[in-house]
C-alpha cells in the first residue's frame, strides 16, 4: 500500500506542470530624443509582469506593468526587442507631441548590465 502511494505522489509531482521563475533582467538603455541622449537603467521581471526604470536626465523611477511578447517587451509606450535589444519611445500620444509635431518615435539601444549584485 506505501508502495502505491508512493509512486501515486510521485507520478503526480512529475505530471504536474512546473514554471521555472526567471530572475529579472537587468539593461542599461539609450534614448535619443528631443533633448539628446537619455539613459535608463531598465529592470525586466517576467515573472511578476512588471517593468522598473530609472530615468538619469530627471531622477525619476518608475514601475508599470508590462507585456511580455517572444518578440518584445512592451509598457508605458516603450519597447524592448527581446532580439537585438532596439529600444523605442512611441510619442504620438504626449502633449508635446501633439502640440510640436515632434518625432513619432524615438530610437536607441539597450545593453544587458552584467554587474554582480551583492543583494
Amino acid at each position: 500500500m506505501k508502495r502505491v502511494f508512493l509512486a501515486t505522489i510521485t507520478a503526480s509531482a512529475l505530471a504536474w506542470p512546473s514554471v521555472a521563475l526567471a530572475q529579472p533582467v537587468f539593461l542599461t538603455c539609450t534614448l535619443t530624443d528631443q533633448g539628446g541622449e537619455s539613459t535608463f537603467d531598465v529592470q525586466l521581471n517576467e515573472a511578476a509582469n512588471t517593468v522598473s526604470y530609472f530615468i538619469h536626465r530627471n531622477g525619476m523611477t518608475v514601475k508599470k506593468p508590462a507585456i511580455f511578447t517572444p518578440e518584445k517587451v512592451l509598457f508605458n509606450g516603450f519597447e524592448i526587442d527581446r532580439k537585438d535589444l532596439s529600444f523605442r519611445r512611441d510619442n504620438t500620444q504626449s502633449a508635446f507631441y501633439r502640440v510640436t509635431g515632434g518625432p513619432a518615435m524615438d530610437v536607441g539601444k539597450c545593453v544587458i548590465d552584467r554587474e554582480e549584485r551583492a543583494f
